[in-house]
């Protein structure tokens, strides 16, 4: 299994866009949860897929997995080289920068 870690402000911001679209509509947020994973998952098999969000300042890939239905969401994730002979991907999610209501 391939090594990442969600950052606490990106599951949080999940958290919170769940909630808001299941208020919208029963069923909903639980929709929006259930393609994040799919997508993750997506992005760990095959991280080279994703579009290209540059580098970071120390050269590493980013990489970025949009959602399809719930487009103003993307997995942004960072490639990280641990060691010199293992190389572990590391997803990042995030979604957009404000709440679904605004």
């Amino acid at each position: 299994m391939k090594s990442y870690k969600i950052l606490d402000e990106a599951n949080d911001e999940l958290d919170a866009a769940a909630v808001w679209y299941e208020e919208q509509r029963q069923g909903l947020g639980l929709e929006l949860v259930a393609e994040f994973h799919e997508r993750l998952t997506l992005a760990l098999e095959n991280p080279g897929l994703g579009s290209s969000g540059g580098y970071t300042p120390g050269g590493n890939d980013i990489r970025r997995f949009r959602l399809r239905n719930f487009r103003r969401y993307a997995i942004v994730m960072v490639r990280i080289d641990v060691g010199e002979a293992r190389d572990v991907p590391r997803p990042i999610a995030s979604g957009a920068a404000n709440s679904p209501g605004q």
